[in-house]
């Protein structure tokens, strides 16, 4: 009974709409390969000399990349996702920001790779801006966080008594 309890926390949310667009936007920029967070590593920009380990976790930080964007269009489990979501934005606006002021082929703490310039590092800010705003509303009226609390409530009303 307390996961279930713990699940209805997580996918409470209201029925507000206007975060919906948003939050579909913020996923397709998570989706899109440009500027992603294993493109901005360091270890990951060795193209085909990286060696297999480092390959396979470079590959899976953009499959999380790719599933955490699914959930944000998805609307499922925003309130976990939109952390990660955020996360994922201030290492894009930590490179962003780094572009003009490491030069080329410089490093950010031995390990993030800058990219764009600071008009990108900007974006991702107004991004993590927005993700905060989401998060604290949840999927809103179209997401299934909507669906899933719904239908778990439901549920759980016909089992007490």
């Amino acid at each position: 009974m307390r996961g279930i309890q713990a699940l209805l926390f997580i996918t409470r949310t209201d029925a507000t709409r206007w975060h919906a667009p948003t939050r579909m936007m913020m996923g397709l920029i998570l989706a899109l390969p440009l500027g992603g967070i294993s493109e901005l590593l360091a270890a990951c920009d060795c193209g085909s000399a990286c060696s297999q380990p480092l390959a396979t976790v470079c590959s899976g930080i953009r499959l999380f990349e790719i599933v955490l964007a699914g959930s944000l269009i998805a609307g499922l489990f925003v309130r976990i996702g939109g952390w990660l979501a955020i996360v994922d934005f201030c290492v894009r606006a930590l490179a962003g920001f780094a572009g003009p002021f490491t030069g080329r082929g410089g490093t950010v703490f031995g390990f993030l790779t800058p990219h764009g310039d600071w008009v990108w590092g900007a974006v991702c800010i107004g991004a993590i801006t927005l993700l905060l705003d989401i998060v604290s509303v949840g999927g809103g009226a179209l997401s299934a966080d909507r669906l899933v609390h719904d239908w778990l409530n439901t549920h759980l009303d016909k089992r007490t008594p």
